[in-house]
């Protein structure tokens, strides 16, 4: 990522009374409560019903006899989809099923004989797939009773919710001044900081462009604070980007001083908390999440799972700890991490970036659906398709207040681009008609919707706003991965240089309306891509109330080939609604924009208009 140097170019211009015509078109779709229509000669599914509050795992399954937990009724589907001869739909009533270990289906638990296995909502009910617990017991530690504390014993978790809002873990001010890098840390002038307890809880946090990086603590002693390795190494890797002084410093009860603050001590097994003006804990719900994964759907290339359905169900309070850990969280970019204490230099990482886990995740899955589904109060990716997962459609749901990216599609490592085998491609997902807002709420340098290596990914008719970051994201390798390489990079970045395409091409990005990003990082867009994708489509897209700091409402970043960008409307743009920077063999052409600013950073063909 860079900026650009290249001055800019005026596309033609088109009223507002036309962009305004286009934007009502490119509008999202409002999708039904999705249910695939039977064939004619198909009987009634089988109907398996489930209470959380009601039933009984010795009970028969029925409307009137429900079992009571996920595990048993998917148990009881194994033992009956051998040889399906209809659907066969779990009901899942009201009530929160509460999760203590990820809910894991496999390819036993896969529809057979063209039927599906269904999850769904019964009718008129709101099923809560939970990882979370309830916190209570909570007493004042100080006269004032301006903080309290209940004991949780052997308990860690990155997140607070006090009625289903996500609370603040104590942080220091912004900026605070008295600090300057070292090799192993930083020299500081605060010597309080020298007599905080549980010193390496607590984390730097700093950001910087499009990342946001989160380092341990390892001890403060005087004016010296070293941090924690191999965390502080690789956040120093990365000639001109490196991490910075601390945007704020975190998770020290010391730090604690704005009502919805709260701090675990895990030494203890004391959770504190300052509540808020009128919040009574002796009848607020508090909830911590604790668990990881909330669903995995767990196929392989030889086997993999398929025709499984989820709708209507939320998935709430999953956690995610890699951030607490020596590697904290150090990103490449888009909530890729940068881990291991084996990294010479920043060129030996490029192809083993990790990928955030979701709370749902989906492994060599084929048509795996989720419709009218709810994602929210997540502590990593709310959506996870990861490797191998085909014909997948991700309907009519809605993403929101979750730590790292709403949506993510394919991978970034070399089985993702140059797979041996074609049943890793990972191909033929649909993501349309979805809501994706507040999302990167946490790890501010994720996005809304993601697709990395991917074959025909198609992401349509979604309404995706409020971000820290930019939008949607498709693409990945810089063209380090494409045949021949990217020459504006000596060496190929160390990246070995294959005479073969990816496996990216022929991806959509079309009729989405993404507005109001960029809120906390830099350096990004509405709609940004990486690398070669021939048969590319940016279509039809309503794109506006884009800041400065989006380099280009549509970012078609380095490497960027074959893409077809036309027919997009721009309201509201405040720098440029295109930029190519060393995008090359674009056709950029009928697009319309009340901002006619562009800029170009290569001298490759390309068409603009």
């Amino acid at each position: 990522m860079s900026i650009p140097s290249a001055p800019p170019r005026r596309p033609r211009r088109r009223t507002a009374l036309t962009v305004l015509a286009l934007a009502a078109a490119a509008l999202p779709l409002t999708a039904p409560h999705a249910q695939a229509a039977p064939r004619a000669a198909d009987p009634p599914p089988l109907k398996i019903y489930v209470s959380p509050e009601h039933g009984r795992d010795t009970g028969s399954g029925t409307s009137k006899h429900p079992f009571r937990t996920l595990g048993h009724a998917r148990d009881f589907v194994r033992g009956i989809n051998r040889d399906m001869r209809r659907d066969i739909d779990v009901e899942l009533l009201s009530g929160t099923y509460r999760l203590t270990d990820t809910f894991t289906l496999t390819p036993r638990d896969s529809g057979t004989n063209g039927h599906r296995v269904v999850y769904e909502a019964a009718p008129g009910a709101h099923p809560v797939i939970s990882g979370g617990s309830q916190v209570t017991g909570w007493a004042p530690v100080d006269a004032g009773h301006t903080v309290y504390k209940a004991h949780v014993g052997d308990l860690d978790t990155r997140q607070l919710y006090v009625d289903g809002e996500l609370k603040t873990r104590a942080r220091g001010p912004e900026n605070p001044p008295g600090f300057s890098k070292t090799a192993t840390g930083y020299k500081i002038t605060d010597t309080r900081l020298d007599s905080y307890e549980n010193q390496s809880d607590m984390e730097v946090v700093s950001k910087w462009g499009w990342m946001m990086m989160r380092c341990p603590v390892q001890s403060i002693s005087g004016t010296t604070m070293t941090m924690r390795q191999p965390c502080f190494h690789n956040a120093n890797l990365h000639e001109g980007q490196e991490i910075q002084n601390p945007t704020w410093l975190e998770n020290a009860r010391e730090l604690m001083d704005t009502p919805g603050e709260w701090y675990l001590d895990k030494s203890e097994g004391d959770l504190y908390y300052m509540p808020e003006k009128g919040q009574d804990l002796a009848k607020a719900t508090v909830t911590v999440p604790r668990v990881q994964d909330l669903v995995d759907l767990d196929g392989t290339k030889d086997h993999p799972v398929g025709d499984v359905s989820f709708r209507g169900i939320t998935f709430s309070y999953s956690t995610w700890l890699a951030p607490s850990s020596d590697d904290g969280l150090i990103e490449g970019q888009a909530g890729f991490r940068i881990v291991g204490d084996d990294n010479p230099d920043f060129d030996s990482t490029r192809l083993k970036w990790v990928k955030t886990p979701g709370a749902v995740n989906v492994s060599h899955g084929h048509g795996i659906a989720f419709e009218g589904n709810t994602f929210t109060h997540l502590g990593a990716v709310g959506l996870n398709l990861n490797t191998g997962t085909r014909g997948t459609h991700v309907t009519g749901n809605v993403f929101r207040q979750i730590a790292a990216t709403g949506v993510q599609v394919g991978g970034v490592e070399v089985v993702d681009a140059h797979p041996d085998d074609s049943r890793d491609i990972t191909k033929d997902n649909t993501v349309d008609n979805n809501v994706v807002t507040h999302v990167a709420d946490q790890y501010n340098g994720s996005l809304g919707i993601f697709a990395g290596y991917t074959d025909h990914t198609v992401i349509a008719h979604n309404k995706v706003y409020d971000l820290p970051y930019s939008g949607i994201s498709v693409g990945w390798g810089w063209g380090l991965t494409d045949p021949g390489g990217d020459t504006n990079y000596p060496g190929n970045s160390g990246v070995p240089v294959w005479d073969t395409p990816t496996t990216s091409r022929d991806n959509v990005i079309s009729d989405n309306e993404i507005s109001d990003i960029m809120k906390s990082q830099a350096d990004g867009g509405a709609i940004y891509t990486l690398s070669a994708n021939p048969g590319g489509i940016v279509s039809g897209n309503y794109i506006r109330k884009v800041p400065e700091l989006a380099y280009g409402a549509i970012y078609q970043d380095e490497g960027s080939r074959y893409w077809h960008t036309t027919g997009n409307a721009f309201c509201d743009v405040a720098y440029q609604w295109l930029l190519l920077n060393h995008g090359m063999d674009i056709t950029a052409d009928y697009n319309f924009t009340t901002t006619p600013r562009s800029a170009r950073s290569s001298t490759a063909p390309t068409t603009r208009s």
